[in-house]
C-alpha cells in the first residue's frame, strides 16, 4: 500500500516516527537501545564511499528495528515490508499521527512580555542569573 506523509515531516522525522513504531525483532535486541536522532537519520542516508553519486534511500534495519522501506519517492512510502513486521496499516497510523506533530518556531518575546515573564518568574529567573554569572555551577560543568 502507497503511504504519503505529511509535506511538513522530513524523511528524517519520519524515519524516527517509523522505528519508534514498530519493535525489535530477533539479533536485534543486542543492537543499540538508545532512541535515534535526526543526526543519526541523515547519517543513514549518506552515499557509501564506492558508491558516492547513489543516495543511500533503502531501509533495511534501523538502531535494531526492521523498517524494510525505500524512500527514494518519500513522502511517497511503500508500506509492504514495514507492515509485515510492524502490524498490517502500522505505517498509516504512523503518517496519520506524524500530521498533527506540529513544532511551531519559537516565539521572540517583546520588552513588555519579557518583563512579565521576569516578573512572573522571578525564582526562575534568579537561577537563570547565578548560573550564568558562575558557569561552575551549571549542569554541564557538574555532570
Amino acid at each position: 500500500m502507497q503511504v504519503t506523509f505529511p509535506s511538513n515531516i522530513s524523511k528524517y522525522e519520519a524515519l524516527i516516527s517509523l522505528w519508534k513504531g514498530t519493535k525489535t525483532l530477533g539479533m536485534g535486541a543486542m543492537h543499540s537501545h538508545i532512541e535515534p536522532t535526526i543526526n543519526d537519520a541523515q547519517k543513514h542516508f549518506i552515499p557509501d564511499e564506492d558508491e558516492p553519486d547513489v543516495e543511500n534511500n533503502y531501509v533495511d534495519y534501523f538502531f535494531g528495528r526492521p523498517i524494510k522501506v525505500d524512500f527514494c519517492n518519500y513522502p511517497n512510502l511503500n508500506s509492504a515490508g514495514y507492515d509485515r513486521d510492524a502490524g498490517s496499516n502500522r505505517m498509516k497510523e504512523i503518517a496519520d499521527n506524524t500530521s498533527q506533530v506540529y513544532y511551531p518556531p519559537t516565539k521572540t518575546l517583546n520588552n513588555e512580555e519579557i518583563l512579565k515573564f521576569v516578573d512572573d518568574n522571578p525564582i526562575l529567573v534568579r537561577t537563570y542569573t547565578s548560573l550564568k554569572d558562575d558557569p561552575s555551577r551549571s549542569m554541564e560543568h557538574n555532570g
